[in-house]
């Protein structure tokens, strides 16, 4: 089984970069999947992907920390940035026990990996990355 908290802790490197997709036909996504490593080795499913819209590049970005639980298994989102989110914010779960706590952040924001990390070894909450805490822009740079 994966250790997902001593991955997540671990410093990474981006292994190479592969380069953006071609738009998709529907939707104009672009994206990449860099693969990454720890201590020069590359972890199997352990990327950095990254997506915009071709349409609007400046905006609908987002950033996502992903590891896939064994080799072509769906992956697991560890933490991600959405900047400048077309669907204008997000709205966060009620219950786990933080300031965030059902609260409505902005369209720049982060899904912060220990606001969804259930405590337990090798769990994240069960639907995914459902509580997002405040950025500005200028905590990007």
């Amino acid at each position: 089984m994966v250790d997902v908290l001593k991955i997540f802790r671990a410093t990474k490197e981006i292994s190479f970069f592969p380069g953006w997709s071609r738009p998709e036909a529907e939707t104009g996504y672009v994206f990449f999947d860099a693969p990454l490593e720890i201590g020069g080795v590359t972890e199997t499913g352990l990327v950095l992907h990254g997506g915009c819209y071709e349409t609007y590049p400046d905006c609908n970005v987002t950033f996502e920390l992903r590891i896939a639980k064994s080799p072509g298994r769906r992956c697991l989102p560890m933490e991600r940035i959405d900047w400048r989110s077309l669907s204008g914010g997000h709205s966060n779960i009620r219950g786990p026990a933080s300031e965030w706590s059902g609260a409505k952040v902005s369209d720049t924001h982060l899904h912060e990996f220990d606001l969804n990390w259930t405590g337990s070894p090798e769990r994240l909450r069960k639907n995914g990355l459902t509580v997002a805490r405040e950025i500005t822009e200028a905590d990007l740079v």
